[in-house]
């Protein structure tokens, strides 16, 4: 059984000697929910915030580890989740070493971060890589229930709107109102919005939303995350981000056919009527300015859907790499800059094949184990967050670097800790819930076989 586990000797005395460690931990978390959609006010007036609550994390790890250490006996085998990310980390500085500090692109590696014009490019992708490690790691020890998992779902969801509003005021120093913000935004086809970076973020609001909505939550309080997320799918939409569009589709059909019966109705009424809402808000408002001509080409014709230069961008990334490269990668800071438009292939580019797999595995292992739960548990949303929230690392890639981006890396990261942490604190007991009745097995997650009831 690959799991973290702690055999406890005096529970209740632990209890009271964590508890606060625990609150503290979970607010720290939470104030940096508040913060980093803000980052593009943030980081000007502290451009070391991250950081900070890097070293915040590291301390109570630390914190934890010892109080732990007192009161319990600990058994260190480590989930396969963690020891891929500390061999991650360990490849980092290793690559890190033995860096060659040569440029596949050529480009001037200052235009990515003011950072790099005080630390060397080496130390600025292990940096980037790192920065959010102690939160998963944290989380993993502490765990996470189910309640701590919708208020940080309900933050991210109510924070998304402001930071939306915000982050169009700095980007385009408009003073409107909000009707000629709604229908400039259709006239701009995405120009200055970020659809690359920023509105990438605004689909794991989404999924927030979605989860909220299937939860037994007030009516008033269902209402606002509906109209949240509504607006957050057609804000998406009109910035002619195709990929970040086309991931809320898939969320939405994901949870679709997550529930059975009634609930899946529900759903279906759920999905026509923020369809309906978007539909009206663009008639009642869309008329104010022209749509742009960027937006009609991407949704209106076969070819401005399909046609790309993504895969150029790879043809060429990996033109550069000699053979051996391969393998072994040309270098940690060999790309900064520009790039293939993908991160497994720019982790290639830079540590090789087999350092890359290794990066992506935590994501995937944990994808799939929560992939095999949220079949198990129909009609749980909270399963369905979780693989959602890891497949958001994993699909983004594709299309471009989201663990580095300023914007996405903290939910990249965030997907795994809330997998690790909820697996620590919610997952057997739910087990023990539904999986008494003899079936065939459908997986082992952390050591436990997973098993289906017998249809009839």
């Amino acid at each position: 059984m690959t799991y973290l586990t702690i055999k406890n000797t005096s529970a209740d005395r632990n209890i009271r000697r964590r508890s606060w460690c625990d609150q503290v931990g979970l607010y720290v978390l939470y104030f940096l929910l508040l913060l980093q959609p803000f980052h593009f006010i943030v980081s000007e007036q502290f451009l070391y915030y991250r950081e900070t609550f890097t070293v915040v994390f590291c301390l109570l790890l630390i914190y934890n580890f010892l109080t732990t250490s007192f009161h319990t006996n600990i058994d260190f085998r480590v989930r396969k989740e963690i020891f891929y990310l500390l061999l991650f980390c360990a490849l980092l500085i290793y690559f890190g070493i033995a860096d060659p500090g040569i440029s596949l692109y050529g480009a001037d590696n200052t235009g990515a971060s003011e950072q790099l014009s005080t630390i060397s490019p080496t130390l600025y992708v292990i940096r980037n890589a790192l920065i959010y490690v102690p939160m998963v790691l944290y989380f993993a020890v502490r765990g996470i229930n189910e309640i701590e998992i919708k208020r940080i779902a309900m933050i991210i969801v109510f924070v998304a709107p402001f930071s939306v509003w915000s982050f169009f005021i700095y980007s385009t120093t408009a003073t409107l109102g909000i009707e000629v913000i709604f229908a400039y935004i259709i006239a701009l086809g995405g120009e200055t919005l970020s659809y690359n970076s920023y509105v990438p973020y605004l689909t794991f609001p989404v999924i927030a939303s979605f989860f909220l909505l299937t939860t037994d939550s007030a009516k008033v309080l269902k209402l606002l995350y509906g109209l949240i997320g509504a607006g957050l799918a057609f804000y998406i939409l009109f910035s002619t981000s195709r990929q970040s569009f086309l991931f809320v589709i898939i969320v939405a059909v994901f949870f679709l056919f997550s529930f059975t019966g009634y609930k899946r109705l529900k759903m279906v009424g759920l999905i026509l009527g923020i369809t309906t809402f978007g539909w009206l808000m663009f008639i009642q408002f869309g008329s104010v300015f022209e749509i742009s001509d960027k937006f009609l080409d991407r949704y209106t014709t076969v070819s401005g859907m399909t046609e790309t230069s993504r895969l150029e961008y790879l043809q060429q990334g990996l033109g550069l790499l000699e053979f051996h490269e391969y393998l072994t990668g040309a270098g940690l800071s060999s790309v900064i800059v520009s790039g293939p438009h993908n991160d497994y292939v720019r982790w290639l580019q830079r540590i090789g094949l087999i350092g890359m797999i290794v990066g992506f595995t935590p994501f995937i292992i944990g994808f799939r184990k929560a992939f095999a739960l949220s079949r198990v548990h129909k009609n749980s949303p909270v399963y369905m967050f979780i693989c959602l929230t890891i497949a958001f690392t994993l699909y983004h890639s594709f299309f471009g670097y989201p663990r580095e981006d300023a914007f996405q890396a903290l939910y990249c990261f965030l997907g795994l800790a809330i997998w690790l942490g909820f697996s620590k604190s919610g997952i057997k007991q739910k087990l023990k819930q539904d999986l008494h009745a003899p079936a065939h097995s459908l997986g082992d997650v952390n050591g436990i076989v997973l098993k289906s009831s017998p249809k009839g």
